[in-house]
């Protein structure tokens, strides 16, 4: 049986092999996994308008000309245009890898070649949702950096508001952490304006998180509860204090640290539509004026019918609405 054949078969269709990276497990990453960002997809369009509203960024539609003009109340000036990001992963095979593969007479369908090229895009998924984890890191902190560290995105810098920075003062044993840590969720409901939240957590560099953990007024308070079992176990998941909770969060990309060394983040959980993430059709023709789909696989033949190259993609953009609600913290220092 020759590829075209085989492609014939229907089993590597675009339409087959879509349905089947959309419906891979999702790769457990912690972003994820707290259900932070909500999805939806593009309908026609990798472009994104982003105004500014009360210091929250909304999502200006992108309507044909002649049609009613953008919401009200958008500051002047501060409307901005943004293109997805592209995110493609490409793999080859090569005939030859298919020669003990395959064979027509015990598998006229062609499912052993769907599996060689379904184990790929299990690969290329991973490698996919690893990225949208980073550039959502950045999306809290407000700077979605690329995977050399480069900047893509600076929403501060974009629409010129300042991010919240608090100095913790962990440096000092007679701090007083717990009323520290108290004006830090004053400054996020300031910022949220009586917009209702389920918690605060707050993602830690191992530095600052080992400079909470350790400081005396911490450590005070937890001897005086459970006897001080919290800070006998390891914590990094999940160490609870002053209504918060603290987590440590290592790892880079680009030789950039998720979180820079001796500061942590501090948000809120529960806002609606405060994270969120779009995604674009991809950049065939089949998807043209089509709704944004999280992945998209496509097969197409080498010279010479020699092989196929298989390409994944998703084009995604990250964004916190509302980036004043992203407190800065320091464990000490300026």
């Amino acid at each position: 049986m020759d590829l075209q054949t085989l492609l014939a078969l229907g089993v590597l269709s675009f339409d087959s092999l879509n349905a089947y990276i959309n419906n891979l497990p999702k790769i457990p990453t912690r972003i994820a996994d707290l259900r932070l960002f909500s999805e939806q997809g593009l309908v026609g369009t990798n472009i994104v308008k982003i105004g500014l509203n009360n210091d929250k960024l909304v999502l200006v539609p992108n309507v044909p000309r002649g049609s009613p003009g953008q919401p009200k109340n958008l500051e002047r000036g501060k409307v901005r245009i943004f293109e997805t990001a592209h995110l493609p992963q490409r793999s080859t095979v090569m005939a030859d890898s298919l020669l003990n593969v395959f064979d027509a007479t015990k598998d006229p369908a062609g499912e052993s070649v769907a599996a060689v090229v379904n184990a790929l895009q299990v690969v290329h998924k991973r490698d996919v949702d690893y990225t949208i984890e980073w550039h959502r890191m950045g999306a809290i902190r407000g700077q979605v950096l690329d995977a050399d560290g480069s900047v893509i995105w600076d929403m501060y810098d974009e629409f010129g508001v300042s991010q919240i920075t608090q100095n913790i003062g962990l440096g000092s044993e007679n701090t007083k952490v717990r009323t520290k840590l108290l004006g830090v969720k004053r400054a996020v409901e300031e910022e949220l304006g009586g917009v209702p939240f389920t918690g605060i957590r707050v993602f830690c560099s191992p530095e600052f998180f080992d400079a909470l953990i350790d400081h005396k007024d911490v450590r005070d308070a937890y001897q005086r509860f459970q006897d001080g079992a919290a800070l006998r176990n390891d914590p990094r998941a999940g160490f609870p204090f002053a209504d918060m909770v603290f987590e440590e969060v290592n790892g880079k990309i680009g030789g950039q640290p998720f979180v820079p060394a001796g500061e942590a983040l501090a948000f809120p959980e529960g806002v609606p539509d405060m994270f969120i993430t779009r995604f674009a059709p991809a950049d065939y023709i089949e998807t043209v004026k089509t709704l944004g789909l999280p992945y998209y696989s496509k097969l197409g033949k080498l010279r010479m019918d020699k092989g196929v190259e298989l390409e994944s993609q998703s084009n995604p953009i990250n964004l916190n609405t509302r980036p004043r609600a992203v407190v800065r913290l320091k464990a000490s220092g300026g």
